[in-house]
């Protein structure tokens, strides 16, 4: 059973998500193919660049924590495609990333955060730091992560019934 649903949730996600993820990664090479300067030894103007990128929305808009991440993979792999092959853009946005922008140390392959493993150090921790310590509900980060999961499965699932011969619900006219 297992194998069985998962072998349709990766069909679904393949058939629906990807090509959709493709078409994001794409737009957005082509806003930084536009806005990064090319790959230099000289000295690198970050200004200029982040003015220039400034005008269209892109990864460079993101909050600091946020900008210092690396390109998402299904981006580096649209960059490999032939359409973007010969514009470097993985390493114009490394040059990009490295010269100007101070990334969060969560970015890096060796950071290792400070387990905290139970709710007593939590609070522990909140208090030294002087923060709430806010309850949650429906489990915290696992229980939002089921219901997030079970949301997107079902629109995957709708969006393949919908793209594959329709979805029939008695009374409901879903194909208008």
């Amino acid at each position: 059973l297992v194998g069985n649903w998962m072998r349709k949730a990766s069909c679904i996600i393949n058939s629906a998500v990807c090509p959709m993820l493709e078409q994001i990664c794409s737009s957005e090479l082509k806003i930084l193919d536009q806005c990064l300067p090319p790959v230099s030894n000289s000295n690198y103007d970050c200004e200029a660049a982040e003015n220039k990128c400034s005008q269209d929305p892109s990864f460079l808009d993101f909050p600091q924590e946020m900008t210092g991440a690396p390109l998402p993979d299904t981006c580096q792999t649209v960059a490999g495609y032939a359409e973007f092959k010969s514009k470097k853009l993985v390493e114009r946005y490394d040059q990009h990333i490295n010269e100007c922008v101070t990334k969060w140390e969560g970015w890096s392959d060796d950071y290792v955060s400070k387990p905290i493993t139970t709710t007593k150090q939590l609070v522990a921790a909140a208090a030294v730091s002087n923060k709430p310590v806010v309850k949650q509900s429906m489990g915290g980060f696992v229980g939002g992560m089921v219901v997030a999961s079970v949301l997107f499965a079902g629109v995957a699932f709708l969006v393949y019934k919908r793209n594959n011969g329709g979805l029939s619900v008695p009374g409901y006219n879903t194909m208008a």
